[in-house]
């Protein structure tokens, strides 16, 4: 409520909110009140969650959308997954699909009383495919209890909105930017047809399913590749180590071409030095 009243526009990953039912009625009434007056958007980012709630899924592992992620960061996320699963008791087990159930509920009631949702999944978490995982979030809305349209809208009108946007993206209206995805199925009578893709439009230039397989094959092959895993390595460890560890570790690799100055110098002063006295100049 205090980031409420200071002009907080979102709270992701059910930050202060995911734990509804913790509260009495009049409580959760009042929370979600205050959240619906000062539009303070909500980002469940339910796939992120899910995996939290059961990091030890043999799904996760065995999902056959991996190939479309670079090793590097698979492999960071079967270590993240062992590291999280920590406690693997009954009791433990039992607790986080108890929370699961919870923040779910949390999110279906939030959207009743009309608090704003907006579809995030949060890359690079573990299992967070890019692209599959926002069809995933919109699932999980559904499940959560949002029904279809609007749990579209939380990935299309409302993100829109949210960025102040509107006018030129979020719905299909002319004079907006012509960006679509053509669907064999109606997601608005089951959200699984979001992944019966048959074409899509970017920019106004049209994407059959030939031309989409290729670019998902081209994907597939470069997941050997390092670069961009590296990047994002890289930049989850800069996220994660304190200031002083990274300054200290910056000083370490700006004292390395230092030294190496500092040694070619010397030696070239004693290389001087030698033909120096070897000429008789001094």
């Amino acid at each position: 409520m205090e980031a409420a009243a200071a002009g907080q526009r979102s709270v992701e990953h059910l930050g202060g909110v995911g734990d509804l039912a913790a509260l009495d009625s009049v409580a959760v009434d009042s929370v979600l009140a205050i959240l619906v007056r000062d539009s303070v958007w909500q980002t469940p980012t339910l796939s992120v969650l899910r995996v939290a709630a059961d990091p030890l899924d043999p799904a996760l592992a065995s999902d056959p959308r991996l190939r479309y992620v670079p090793v590097t960061l698979a492999a960071l996320w079967g270590v993240v997954r062992r590291i999280a699963a920590g406690d693997t008791s009954a009791a433990r087990v039992a607790g986080r699909r108890a929370e699961w159930a919870r923040q779910r509920a949390s999110v279906g009631r939030m959207w009743r009383a009309g608090v704003p949702i907006l579809a995030g999944t949060d890359l690079p978490n573990p299992y967070t495919i890019p692209g599959f995982s926002l069809h995933a979030e919109l699932a999980l809305l559904v499940e959560a209890g949002l029904p279809p349209r609007a749990a579209l809208q939380a990935a299309t009108r409302n993100a829109a909105r949210f960025l102040d946007a509107g006018d030129s993206l979020g719905t299909i209206e002319v004079g907006k930017h012509a960006d679509l995805v053509l669907l064999d199925g109606d997601p608005l009578a089951d959200i699984a047809n979001l992944s019966r893709i048959i074409g899509v439009v970017r920019a106004g230039r049209f994407l059959d399913r030939n031309e989409l397989d290729g670019i998902l094959a081209t994907v597939a092959r470069k997941r050997w590749r390092p670069g961009a895993a590296s990047w994002i390595l890289a930049g989850a460890i800069v996220h994660r180590v304190p200031t002083a560890v990274r300054l200290a570790a910056l000083g370490l690799l700006l004292s390395i071409p230092l030294a190496a100055w500092l040694v070619r110098r010397r030696r070239r002063r004693a290389r001087a030095a030698s033909t120096g006295r070897r000429e008789g100049l001094f």
